[in-house]
Protein backbone atom coordinates (compact mmCIF):
# COMPACT_ATOMS: atom_id res chain seq x y z
CA UNK A 1 0.00 0.00 0.00
CA UNK A 2 2.95 2.40 1.05
CA UNK A 3 6.62 2.47 -0.77
CA UNK A 4 7.71 5.36 1.80
CA UNK A 5 8.07 4.32 5.39
CA UNK A 6 9.54 6.23 8.35
CA UNK A 7 12.27 4.98 10.81
CA UNK A 8 10.81 6.74 14.02
CA UNK A 9 13.14 8.04 16.76
CA UNK A 10 10.38 7.78 19.15
CA UNK A 11 10.44 3.95 18.83
CA UNK A 12 13.54 1.93 20.79
CA UNK A 13 15.80 0.80 18.06
CA UNK A 14 14.60 -2.86 18.08
CA UNK A 15 11.45 -2.06 16.69
CA UNK A 16 12.89 0.10 13.87
CA UNK A 17 15.33 -2.59 13.30
CA UNK A 18 12.03 -5.11 12.63
CA UNK A 19 10.40 -2.75 10.94
CA UNK A 20 13.55 -3.06 8.10
CA UNK A 21 13.47 -6.81 8.05
CA UNK A 22 9.87 -6.78 7.15
CA UNK A 23 9.87 -4.22 4.62
CA UNK A 24 13.15 -6.37 3.05
CA UNK A 25 11.36 -9.62 3.17
CA UNK A 26 7.45 -7.98 2.03
CA UNK A 27 8.69 -4.96 -0.13
CA UNK A 28 12.06 -4.59 -1.47
CA UNK A 29 11.43 -2.04 -3.56
CA UNK A 30 10.45 0.38 -0.11
CA UNK A 31 12.10 3.64 0.20
CA UNK A 32 12.80 5.10 3.63
CA UNK A 33 12.70 8.41 5.87
CA UNK A 34 13.92 9.22 9.32
CA UNK A 35 12.45 11.58 11.81
CA UNK A 36 12.50 12.32 15.49
CA UNK A 37 8.63 11.97 16.25
CA UNK A 38 9.38 14.89 18.79
CA UNK A 39 6.83 15.88 20.97
CA UNK A 40 8.79 17.50 23.66
CA UNK A 41 11.15 19.90 22.40
CA UNK A 42 13.95 17.67 23.81
CA UNK A 43 15.05 15.06 21.41
CA UNK A 44 14.71 17.45 17.73
CA UNK A 45 16.82 15.63 14.88
CA UNK A 46 17.80 12.93 16.97
CA UNK A 47 16.67 11.02 14.20
CA UNK A 48 16.75 12.73 10.49
CA UNK A 49 16.98 12.23 6.83
CA UNK A 50 19.69 12.90 4.60
CA UNK A 51 20.10 12.80 1.03
CA UNK A 52 23.96 13.01 0.55
CA UNK A 53 24.93 15.79 -2.75
CA UNK A 54 21.19 17.49 -2.28
CA UNK A 55 21.82 21.38 -2.45
CA UNK A 56 18.01 22.67 -2.08
CA UNK A 57 14.84 21.22 -1.17
CA UNK A 58 13.81 20.13 -4.58
CA UNK A 59 17.24 17.94 -4.97
CA UNK A 60 16.30 16.48 -1.40
CA UNK A 61 13.17 15.42 -2.43
CA UNK A 62 14.40 14.29 -6.04
CA UNK A 63 16.71 11.88 -3.52
CA UNK A 64 13.77 10.71 -1.29
CA UNK A 65 11.74 9.66 -3.93
CA UNK A 66 14.64 7.66 -5.67
CA UNK A 67 15.24 6.29 -2.31
CA UNK A 68 18.94 7.84 -1.70
CA UNK A 69 18.07 8.23 1.82
CA UNK A 70 20.23 7.39 4.54
CA UNK A 71 18.68 7.56 8.10
CA UNK A 72 20.60 8.58 10.89
CA UNK A 73 18.97 7.79 14.02
CA UNK A 74 19.28 8.21 17.84
CA UNK A 75 16.96 6.11 18.88
CA UNK A 76 14.67 6.36 21.98
CA UNK A 77 14.98 4.23 25.01
CA UNK A 78 12.47 3.94 27.97
CA UNK A 79 14.35 6.49 29.67
CA UNK A 80 14.26 8.97 26.61
CA UNK A 81 10.34 7.93 26.39
CA UNK A 82 9.29 9.08 29.84
CA UNK A 83 11.94 12.10 30.10
CA UNK A 84 9.39 13.05 26.89
CA UNK A 85 6.18 12.36 28.33
CA UNK A 86 7.23 14.43 31.60
CA UNK A 87 8.69 17.39 29.65
CA UNK A 88 4.94 17.57 27.61
CA UNK A 89 3.21 17.17 31.17
CA UNK A 90 5.53 20.10 32.65
CA UNK A 91 4.77 21.90 29.46
CA UNK A 92 1.02 21.91 29.73
CA UNK A 93 1.14 22.70 33.54
CA UNK A 94 3.00 25.57 32.54
CA UNK A 95 0.86 26.80 29.89
CA UNK A 96 -2.16 26.08 32.22
CA UNK A 97 -1.72 27.14 35.43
Amino acid sequence: MFDCWEINGAKDAWVNSYLQLILNTAQPAHRLTGGSDDHSGLTIAHTYTEVRGAKNLAEFLQGVRAGKTIIESDSCTPHTLAWNVYSIGWQWLKEND
